[in-house]
């Protein structure tokens, strides 16, 4: 017998079976632990992305289109290739586009009640309209316009809900997120300007603005940014627009019959003899920095000889803009009215603007100016002016109107029934013999 304890002859002794099945009860309870951290992780992977799903914005949904005015609304379905023209309303739905023509407003009442007004000649296309099916409730929509002008009324949020809203580029470059109860108005020029890609104005509430890979710029109510060609921001300004092109005539003649780019001369047949109405731009120089007019005269006779008739002209810039999104057009003007050898049936100076209501029937509005004192007949439109005096209308920097004649704003949405388009803007001079300046002939739009 060997003297080692528990061996014989060298052999490997046994191992106990109490060893044995303590060896097995570890093995077993590994097994039993690491299969229920298994089960754990899985369960919770499960729950977290059923929750993730749940807060996915995966129902898509549908839009009504209504036809407001006109007669030209159109849609394309998505993966479609024509346009179809329809009727009083219809149901859209996502990736849709719609189009009105340049007589036709719209309203697009999505289906959390939000709602796209599309002004004329628009075009937008409903890229997303999505809300969560579980749990939270999260609402996903972007829209995408191509041209012209909409204006977002985002609707409130219900309790413990949550809004993405974005008015985007079509290229995907311009980012306007529009959070509840905001309204924003967005413009696209078409075709796109050189200098211009988007106006976006912020009518209630609050916006912010991005251009990738800038940081979001907030946009404080009724103040504008306007997106350059080269994605540069411009702003926040004030939320004004100036209908009329070079209303200072600054810019040189490009043809003979243009007293200044965008206005166009009409001169009348003068009976041979009497005095020819001279019309140009002149130039100033004030405060160091020149100031250019349009000037009309007709004072100097011929051989002593005074007019037998009185003579019109006038200057025109056509317009053609729609303007149902604007909440005011104001009308500013700064002239001169000087003396004139008798009053003619006409006066000397009348600012007229041209325009259609939401029907389409032509309106007009003008105001008419004359020397005082004068034997014009009185007029509630027709405003008497100090002769000789630079007048900044419609309220003039001094008292140089009775007060009757001088209201806060000559505001062209205060009209019955309300312009819905601009067509034109125009300067008329009249009479035997006149001297007229005019500048800085405006239709500033809000």
């Amino acid at each position: 017998m060997s003297l080692v304890t528990g061996s014989v002859g060298g052999a490997t002794p046994a191992i106990p079976p109490a060893a044995i099945d303590r060896r097995y009860h570890r093995i077993a309870w590994l097994a039993l632990g690491l299969g229920l951290i298994v089960f754990c992780v899985l369960c919770g992977g499960g729950i977290y992305t059923a929750w993730k799903y749940a807060q996915q914005p995966n129902v898509a949904h549908t839009a009504t289109v209504e036809l407001e005015h006109g007669s030209k609304l159109e849609l394309r379905r998505a993966g479609q290739k024509a346009w179809v023209l329809i009727g009083k309303s219809q149901t859209v739905s996502e990736g849709d586009e719609i189009r009105t023509g340049p007589d036709t407003d719209a309203l697009i009442t999505l289906f959390d009640q939000s709602t796209i007004h599309l002004d004329y000649s628009t075009t937008v296309s409903l890229t997303i309209m999505r809300s969560t099916r579980f749990l939270t409730h999260i609402k996903d929509i972007r829209v995408e316009p191509a041209s012209g002008s909409i204006v977002v009324a985002a609707a409130a949020l219900a309790d413990e809900e949550s809004m993405k809203f974005y008015v985007t580029s079509v290229d995907g470059q311009i980012f306007v997120r529009v959070p509840a109860t905001a309204v924003v108005r967005v413009e696209v020029p078409d075709p796109p300007g050189e200098t211009l890609r988007m106006r976006v104005t912020t009518v209630a509430g609050s916006a912010a603005l991005r251009v990738p890979p800038g940081p979001w710029q907030n946009l404080p109510l009724d103040r504008m940014f306007q997106v350059a060609a080269d994605n540069t921001l411009r702003g926040p300004d004030p939320a004004i627009t100036d209908l009329v092109k070079n209303p200072r005539f600054k810019a040189a003649s490009t043809s003979d019959d243009e007293l200044a780019d965008n206005w166009v001369l009409t001169l009348p047949a003068v009976n041979p003899g009497d005095p020819q109405i001279d019309a140009r731009r002149v130039s100033e120089n004030q405060g160091g920095s020149p100031v250019y007019s349009a000037r009309f005269t007709r004072s100097e006779p011929v051989l002593d000889r005074f007019p037998r008739e009185p003579a019109t002209a006038s200057i025109k810039q056509v317009i053609d803009r729609p303007v149902g999104l604007y909440q005011a057009i104001n009308v500013t003007a700064t002239v001169n009215v000087d003396s004139q050898y008798k009053p003619a049936q006409d006066y000397p100076l009348t600012l007229r603007v041209s325009y259609e209501d939401a029907q389409g029937q032509p309106g007009i509005w003008e105001r008419s100016l004359y020397p005082d004192p004068s034997a014009f007949p009185p007029s509630p439109l027709a405003i008497p002016l100090r002769a000789g005096l630079a007048i900044d209308l419609p309220r003039p920097a001094s008292s140089q109107l009775p007060p009757a004649a001088q209201p806060d704003t000559w505001d062209l949405m205060t009209q019955v029934p309300r312009p819905a388009r601009i067509k034109a803007v125009e300067l008329i001079t009249s009479g035997y013999l006149f001297d007229v300046f005019v500048t800085r002939f405006s239709l500033i739009a809000h």
